[in-house]
């Protein structure tokens, strides 16, 4: 995003709408960001579809938090 990070525009739409859920992606480890942040999920780039497909209904329908890990293609 040319104008703010990831980070950033999180802080912005919870602070709008506390109860959305965030899913961060990073090619960084997951300590790193949770220790800056506050996500439901954190997704490791690069990542294959269905990862990212099964993490998001994970945060949705199970109220996960945590690491999403790979899933097999």
């Amino acid at each position: 995003m040319p104008r703010m990070d990831g980070i950033t525009l999180k802080e912005r739409v919870r602070a709008q709408r506390p109860e959305i859920k965030v899913i961060v992606m990073s090619g960084e480890t997951a300590n790193i960001i949770a220790i800056e942040n506050t996500p439901d999920a954190f997704l490791r780039k690069p990542f294959i579809p269905p990862t990212l497909l099964k993490c998001v209904q994970r945060v949705l329908a199970e109220a996960y938090s945590g690491v999403c890990e790979e899933v097999e293609a």
